[in-house]
């Protein structure tokens, strides 16, 4: 029986699986939900979840906590297909906290953070949009460069204790809750807090009758719950072209955004399977989770807002590149598979042990790379190599045809690590949306091609669309 790696569709030799010290039902185990990647030495190194599997992780608790009590762990979808499972660190009254796992990636600056995430009725007074004139005078002059979207919101009264954290956690610096609130509290409830965060939504989902069990809800008339997600503290704002984003939105890349989408309608069919009609606030219903365990009902508004936030991503993005490049206080929430590749030295090894008996080989820089190589190339060995090309290219010495193939990011830059000095521009794929003429970025292939050494060089968008191939002397850009 062959064992394949759901992640990458490599199948593992069964002389590598022998190897490995895991008993062979664990390490099975392991494989199928994407979390282990074996060498050939027998060696078993752990996958991580990306910071996009961790955020969709940590909504879908805090929109579950916010009907009832979660469990200890929680489930998301992948785009690579296995589903992740991670534990919650705490979930309860629509907020919730997960800790993105450890993994074998040596340079994961942000594996054993916090994630957070506040749900909460949408349904209090909100202005949809707001410029710097509109706002609160507490607010006024903050978050000058965009509009932004002004929510209140009230916290139950078991978290009120907890106010003053929260919103060190919750709102980037300089950014402040505002207790005058434009309307009453509802009875037994704290005064309401105004807020303001980026206008434009992490995720807008609207989950109808089918999904809930609701048959009313929305103010209007239509039936179902809308949730919409918000980036809070932690998460960087795009500032300069060139992204999967665009300028002025999160930092939250499109497949993180279908992973939170999915999330939530994952929470809200849950949830919608629990009642039996419409059933009030703290009716208990059938079929909840656990004994006395009670399951609040859809809020009147049919409107559920949730504050996404990571508490240290201030802290982190100054050890990254991001505002060198345009993404401006926080990180960046990422991921293609929904899954952290590990990375040490022994599996550089390993793979140029795979480089040196392949006959003809393809080096990647990336997930999205791969994927198109092996398509433009199906009669090719593909190994992802990231920004080690000149190593990959020097374990290929004995190959037939050797090709690189990736993004321009890291090919063009591999050839002239110098391309963007001076140039004005923050990125690569800034650069050549915007100046594609531009001879930094023939300078930088030709230099490729020399430091190819004879190997192919082809560059990618990220639509799969050739734009230079050595072979062809083509260029597209």
């Amino acid at each position: 029986m062959t064992v394949k790696d759901p992640v990458n569709d490599f199948e593992f030799p069964e002389e590598w699986l022998q190897k490995a010290a895991l008993p062979r039902d664990v390490l099975e185990e392991r494989i199928r939900k994407g979390r282990a990647l074996v060498l050939s030495d027998g060696t078993v190194l752990t996958r991580g979840y990306t910071t996009g599997t961790t955020a969709a992780a940590a909504v879908k608790a805090a929109v579950l906590s916010f009907f009832r009590e979660p469990g200890s762990c929680i489930t998301v979808p992948t785009p690579a297909g296995p589903i992740a499972e991670m534990k919650i660190e705490s979930a309860a009254h629509g907020l919730a906290f997960v800790r993105k796992v450890m993994n074998d990636h040596e340079s994961d600056i942000t594996r054993g953070k916090l994630f957070g995430a506040l749900a909460f009725d949408g349904g209090a007074a909100e202005k949809p949009s707001a410029g710097p004139g509109d706002l609160p005078e507490k607010l006024s002059g903050q978050l000058p460069e965009s509009p932004g979207v002004l929510l209140s919101y009230v916290l139950p009264g078991e978290l009120s204790d907890r106010e003053p954290s929260l919103a060190r956690d919750i709102f980037p610096s300089g950014i402040k809750a505002d207790p005058s609130g434009s309307s009453p509290a509802p009875e037994g409830g704290q005064d309401l807090r105004t807020i303001l965060v980026p206008e434009r939504c992490v995720a807008d989902v609207m989950a109808d009758t089918a999904v809930t069990g609701k048959s009313d809800g929305l103010q209007g008339g239509r039936g179902g719950v809308r949730v919409r997600v918000f980036a809070g503290k932690g998460i960087g704002i795009i500032r300069k072209s060139g992204f999967e984003t665009p300028v002025g939105e999160p930092a939250v890349n499109p497949r993180p955004r279908q992973q939170i989408r999915d999330g939530i309608i994952e929470a809200l069919s849950e949830i919608g399977r629990q009642f039996s009609g419409s059933p009030g606030p703290g009716q208990q219903v059938s079929g909840s989770p656990g004994p006395g365990q009670q399951v609040s009902g859809f809020p009147d508004s049919g409107e559920i807002n949730v504050i996404l936030f990571i508490p240290e991503g201030e802290e982190l993005s100054r050890m990254t590149l991001n505002e060198k490049i345009g993404i401006v206080g926080g990180i960046s929430v990422l991921g293609t598979t929904g899954f952290v590749e590990p990375w040490n030295d022994h599996l550089g090894e390993m793979k140029d042990d795979i480089i040196r008996s392949s006959r003809k080989i393809v080096l990647t820089t990336g997930r999205q790379g791969m994927a198109y190589a092996t398509m433009l190339f199906p009669d090719h060995d593909v190994v992802l190599v990231g920004s080690r090309i000149s190593e990959g290219i020097s374990a290929a010495s004995s190959a037939e045809e050797i090709v690189v193939c990736g993004l321009p990011g890291l090919v063009l830059k591999w050839g002239n690590p110098d391309m963007m000095k001076d140039s004005g521009f923050a990125t690569v794929v800034e650069m050549l949306d915007r100046d594609p003429g531009n001879r930094a970025i023939a300078k930088a292939f030709e230099m490729a091609v020399r430091k190819g050494r004879g190997a192919r060089i082809v560059v990618i968008d990220r639509t799969g669309k050739v734009l230079l191939d050595s072979a062809e002397n083509r260029s597209s850009v």
